[in-house]
């Protein structure tokens, strides 16, 4: 299961890389799987798992899995959001290591929802991982 080792990536930081300080530093340990809970304190984060793909070789499978999550930066204005997703791009650009093989930027989207008033700013990741054999 690769989300509990995305969510600790995103909140570990990392003196090569100091907009892991910079997410922990905005949001703390807001981050969530899938769901917002209501009144949550903001900004804060989701993160999604849209769908998988895995490997196989002509031999057999590969072990290798690809991952492709949607990171949700949840804030009461969008300029805070846009600040947010910038830090998570950068943070997952070019990931290496930490259960992960590599991570890449496949799209971003924002949005308003009128509902709940909050902004919100999407970044699509690609993340490749070796999946555990149980």
């Amino acid at each position: 299961m690769i989300e509990p080792s995305l969510r600790s990536y995103l909140l570990n930081s990392s003196p090569a890389d100091p907009s892991a300080e910079a997410i922990v530093a905005r949001i703390e340990d807001r981050i969530y799987r899938e769901v917002l809970p209501q009144n949550a304190v903001l900004p804060a984060l989701t993160y999604t798992r849209v769908s998988s793909t895995h490997d196989e070789l002509l031999d057999g499978g590969s072990n290798i899995s690809f991952g492709y999550f949607q990171i949700s930066c949840w804030a009461l204005d969008p300029d805070a959001a846009t600040e947010l997703a910038a830090l998570v791009r950068t943070r997952m650009q070019g990931l290496g290591g930490l259960n992960f093989e590599k991570a890449g930027i496949e799209d971003e989207r924002s949005d308003y929802e009128p509902e709940t008033q909050l902004y919100r700013q999407d970044v699509d990741c690609r993340i490749a991982y070796a999946e555990s054999v149980p």
